[in-house]
C-alpha cells in the first residue's frame, strides 16, 4: 500500500512539473512563431535609370504625411524591369522583396528606381527605421568606380574640359562590363589649333582601366579676335585688341574664307564699336568711340584706306546700318534729340532723314517704314516703335532685337519674365497679326528670303541648339548643338564660325574657329 501511495505521489509530482514547464515555455514559443507583418502598398512609378551617379542600393524617404512615400534605388541590375513581390515590417525593419524581369530583347544594365507609397500607418520615428532590399532572384552588380569617379579620371588623364553632360551607357559584352562615354563639342586643352573635339572613351567598369579612346576634331583655328560681321561663304570681319610699347590698339581684320588669307584693314587707339561690310562687299563702315565722341569711317575695298565721314555738326554717331552698297544709315544721338542721317558713297554727301526725341538703342528700316527701339530701365524688354512716314510713331510692343524680315513683316524677341525665356515674335504689318515661336531663344538672324536661323538655350546642358525656321511653310529644323549663342552660319556648306574663350586661357581676344556642324548631332 505504501509503495502504491509512493508511486501515486511521484506521478502527481511529475505532472505538476510538466504543467509548470508548459507555462514557462509559452512566451518562448510565441517568439518563435513571430512573423513579418505584411504591409499594403502602391507602386507609383518604376524607372530604369541610367544616370549611374550612385550605384549602390538604397532607400530614400520622400515624405511622410498620412502615408509613407519611398524611392527605392536597387543598384545596378541586369533586367528588363522589376516587380515588388511584397513589403513587410518586423519591429523597425521594413523589407522590400524584389524580383527582376528578363523579357527577351529588353534586358539592359540600369538602376531600377521604384516609387512606393506605403498605405498603412507607420508609428515609428523615421530616423529609427531600417530599410532592406531583398533580392529574390538576382544579385545587384557592384562596381569599383561610379560614373562621377570615371569622368573625373577621364578629364584629368586626357586634359579635356566640357560644359555639357556626356552620354554615358553601361554594357555587358560577355563577362565584362564597359562604361561607354561620348563627349560632344568639348575642349581639348592640348590642341590650340583645333581645340573643339568629339571624344569617345571605353572604360572597364570593374577595374577602371581605359580600354579605348578616340578624338574627332570638329574645328579649325582661324585667328584670335572678336567677330563683327560676315558675308556667307565669303569673308569674316573681326577685330583684335593688342598691346605694345606704344600703348593699346584695336585692329580690324578681314578673313577670306575661300583662300584662308587674313588682311589687316584698320588700326585705332580708340574702341571699335562696330564694323559692317556693305551688301556687295565694296566698302567697310567703321564706328569707333573714345568715350566722349564717336567717329564714322569708310574703307573702300579697292584701296583699303580709311576715310573719316563724320558730319561736322553730328559728332555722336552711335548706330549704323547699310541700306545698299552706296547708302549708309546712321543715328547721331545727343542728350535730348536723335537724328537719323544717310551717307552716300558716290557723292560723299550726308542727308538728314528725321529726328526723334529719345535715345534709340536699336533701329531698322525698309521701303515702308522705320523701327526704333527705346530702352526701359532695369528690364530686358524695350519699347518698339514703328513709323511709316518718320513722323507718326506707333508703339508696337515691348521686346528687343527687332528687325524687318521683309517690307511687311517685323521679327523681334520678347522676354517672358515669369518663364525666364525669350520667344520670337513675328508681326505682320498688313494684317496686324502676331505669332510666336515658343522656344527659349538667345539669338536669331535672317538667313535668306525664306528662312530665319535661331539659337535656343538648352535647359539641362550649358549649351545651345541651332535651328532653321521656314517662314512660309512654318516648320522648324534642328541643325546642330553648339556652345555659343552667336554664330555665323554657312548654310551651303553646313559650317559655323564662332569666337570662344577656352578654359584657363588668359587672353584679351577670344579664339575664332570654323566648326563642322555635320559632326554635332542633335540630342533628342
Amino acid at each position: 500500500m505504501k509503495k502504491i501511495l509512493f508511486l501515486l505521489i511521484i506521478v502527481l509530482f511529475t505532472s505538476l512539473l510538466n504543467g509548470c514547464n508548459s507555462v514557462d515555455k509559452k512566451p518562448f514559443n510565441i517568439m518563435e512563431k513571430r512573423h513579418e507583418e505584411k504591409l499594403s502598398f502602391r507602386i507609383e512609378n518604376i524607372v530604369l535609370s541610367k544616370g549611374f551617379q550612385s550605384t549602390d542600393p538604397n532607400v530614400e524617404i520622400l515624405k511622410k504625411n498620412n502615408n509613407l512615400k519611398l524611392l527605392a534605388s536597387l543598384g545596378i541590375v541586369e533586367s528588363s524591369g522589376v516587380t515588388i513581390d511584397k513589403i513587410t515590417k518586423l519591429d523597425n525593419n521594413i523589407n522590400i522583396y524584389i524580383n527582376r524581369l528578363l523579357d527577351e530583347g529588353k534586358v539592359q544594365l540600369a538602376i531600377p528606381q521604384v516609387m512606393i507609397e506605403i498605405q498603412e500607418p507607420i508609428v515609428e520615428k523615421l530616423e529609427s527605421l531600417n530599410f532592406n532590399i531583398i533580392n529574390q532572384n538576382y544579385e545587384p552588380i557592384y562596381l569599383k568606380f561610379n560614373k562621377k569617379q570615371i569622368l573625373n579620371n577621364i578629364y584629368s588623364q586626357f586634359k579635356i574640359s566640357s560644359n555639357t553632360i556626356p552620354t554615358v551607357t553601361l554594357t555587358k559584352p560577355k563577362d565584362t562590363i564597359i562604361w561607354n562615354i561620348s563627349f560632344q563639342n568639348i575642349y581639348d586643352k592640348e590642341n590650340y589649333k583645333s581645340p573643339l573635339i568629339n571624344f569617345n572613351v571605353k572604360v572597364d567598369a570593374l577595374t577602371g582601366e581605359i580600354i579605348d579612346s578616340k578624338k574627332d576634331n570638329i574645328s579649325s583655328y582661324i585667328d584670335d579676335g572678336h567677330l563683327l560681321d560676315y558675308i556667307p561663304s565669303n569673308h569674316i570681319l573681326y577685330k583684335k585688341q593688342e598691346v605694345n610699347k606704344d600703348g593699346e590698339f584695336e585692329i580690324l581684320w578681314v578673313y577670306d574664307i575661300k583662300t584662308n588669307e587674313k588682311h589687316k584693314i584698320y588700326t585705332s587707339k580708340n574702341k571699335i564699336q562696330s564694323a559692317l561690310f556693305s551688301p556687295e562687299n565694296n566698302y567697310i563702315a567703321i564706328l569707333e568711340s573714345d568715350n566722349k565722341e564717336s567717329d564714322l569711317y569708310i574703307v573702300p575695298k579697292e584701296n583699303k584706306i580709311a576715310y573719316k565721314i563724320t558730319p561736322t555738326n553730328y559728332l555722336q554717331p552711335r548706330l549704323m546700318k547699310w541700306k545698299d552698297d552706296n547708302t549708309l544709315y546712321f543715328i547721331n544721338i545727343e542728350e535730348n534729340r536723335s537724328t537719323l542721317l544717310t551717307y552716300n558713297t558716290n557723292d560723299n554727301e550726308h542727308k538728314q532723314i528725321l529726328t526723334i526725341d529719345f535715345k534709340p538703342e536699336e533701329f531698322d528700316f525698309s521701303e515702308k517704314g522705320f523701327i526704333f527701339v527705346q530702352g526701359i530701365k532695369d528690364t530686358i524688354n524695350k519699347k518698339i516703335f514703328i513709323s511709316e512716314n518718320g513722323v507718326d510713331f506707333e508703339e508696337l510692343d515691348i521686346g528687343f532685337n527687332s528687325k524687318f524680315y521683309d517690307e511687311n513683316t517685323i521679327v523681334y524677341l520678347k522676354n517672358v519674365e515669369k518663364e525666364n525665356k525669350n520667344i520670337l515674335q513675328i508681326y505682320n504689318m498688313e494684317s496686324k497679326e502676331n505669332k510666336d515661336l515658343d522656344y527659349n531663344i538667345s539669338n536669331y538672324f535672317l538667313l535668306n528670303n525664306e528662312n530665319i536661323g535661331f539659337i535656343e538655350k538648352n535647359t539641362c546642358n550649358n549649351d545651345y541648339t541651332l535651328y532653321r525656321y521656314n517662314m512660309s511653310q512654318g516648320y522648324v529644323l534642328p541643325i546642330a548643338n553648339i556652345n555659343s549663342d552667336k554664330i555665323y552660319y554657312d548654310q551651303a556648306n553646313n559650317i559655323g564660325y564662332i569666337a570662344l574663350n577656352p578654359p584657363s586661357e588668359e587672353n584679351k581676344n577670344p579664339l575664332i574657329y570654323s566648326i563642322d556642324l555635320s559632326k554635332l548631332a542633335i540630342s533628342n
